[in-house]
Order: C-alpha cells, then structure tokens, then sequence
C-alpha cells in the first residue's frame, strides 16, 4: 500500500498518544546517521523505536513514557537544534508548526486535533502518516490558508527528497466539525476529504 502524509489542521495533537507522526525529513540533522531501520526509504517512529542496537544512541525518551516520540525529539538538542535544515522558514519543524503561538510545537490544547488523528490512524491503515498543524488553540489564529501553503510545501519537499515514492499521494485534512460516517468516510462541517479506499465522498454541509 502507498504511503500517505496527511495534514492535520486541527487544535494539534498528542504527540505520546500516536506513533504515526510524520517526521519532517528534511529538518533531520545531517549529523545523526539514523538508520532506516525497516527499510521503507523514510525515517519514522518506527526506526526510532527499534531495537536499542540501531538508533538508540540517537534518542531519547526526555518525557519517559517508555517509547520515542515527537515530545521527545523536540526537547533534544540533537535534533532540535536551532537550524532551520530544510530551510523553509520554520525553524525545527521536526513535527509539525503551530501556527497560534509561531512554534515548532503543536501540542492538542484540547484533544479534539489527537481524537481527528486516531480516527485517521485507525482507518487509514500503517503506511499514513500525520502533520500536526495546529491553527486553533483558545482561540482560532486564522491561519488556516498559511496551513494549506506550509503543508503542501512541506509535502512537495518530501517528494524531492524521494521520501515519498512515485505513486504516493499527500492529503489535506480538515475536520472543524465531525457530523458523522457514510460508508466509511466521516463527513465534516466546513470540509474535509474521505481518504483513498474509504468508499465516502466529500461533505460541505
């Protein structure tokens, strides 16, 4: 099954509850020889997190939760190490952007972007990956076009990179308002797209 990258444009997510968070190929330090450990052609959480022989020497679990995660990668200076690598304007957007307070952390404020990505992680299978992107915190930052242009820029690097293979695709999500499921796809308030082999449609209402 092709890879996708989808955009989670949302309040943000829970970095230590989702495996599936896509790492920003070109902000990983040239200095780290991480090794693609699954042989997928991208570096992932899964690499991270394989046995201790291979990247172990490369992480580390600052939040102690057992596993390798977003929160752990930004609190490392190794990898978040105050150069913009891909050089696109985001300084250590190793993770994804918040585009509220203009950091490289996109933390959920209050769940509802973390409950969006594991409806996407359940459904769309172990080859998706998530780009937390997070627009709205206490208040929406009206951001949401700066989202759009972030994600496909940041999509389109991963596909010169070749991190992404020739058939793969790259998907914006947006889901303000869950309203339901028609055969198989959730249809959401104000947009949203079903993704490849969900058998739904696009909903506007």
């Amino acid at each position: 099954m092709p890879a996708v990258i989808i955009g989670d444009i949302d309040t943000g997510l829970n970095y230590a509850t989702n495996s599936q968070v896509w790492i920003n190929q070109g902000e990983i330090p040239k200095g780290l020889p991480i090794k693609d450990v699954d042989g997928d052609l991208v570096i992932t959480f899964k690499d991270l997190n394989a046995p201790y022989y291979y990247n172990a020497p490369y992480v580390r679990d600052s939040n102690g939760n057992g596993v390798i995660d977003g929160q752990d990668l930004l609190a490392d200076t190794r990898w978040a190490n105050g150069v913009d690598d891909d050089q696109n304007g985001y300084l250590d957007d190793l993770v994804g952007w918040n585009f509220v307070y203009g950091t490289n952390n996109a933390t959920d404020i209050n769940g509802h972007g973390t409950w969006i990505a594991s409806i996407i992680s359940q459904s769309a299978g172990p080859s998706t990956y998530i780009v937390p992107i997070q627009i709205i915190g206490n208040f929406p930052s009206g951001a949401w076009s700066q989202a759009v242009d972030y994600f496909t820029a940041l999509a389109e690097g991963a596909r010169r990179r070749r991190a992404l293979r020739r058939n793969e695709q790259s998907l914006l999500w947006q889901c303000p308002g869950l309203v339901g499921r028609d055969d198989g796809a959730f249809q959401c308030r104000g947009g949203g797209y079903s993704l490849p082999g969900w058998g739904g449609k696009r909903s506007d209402s």
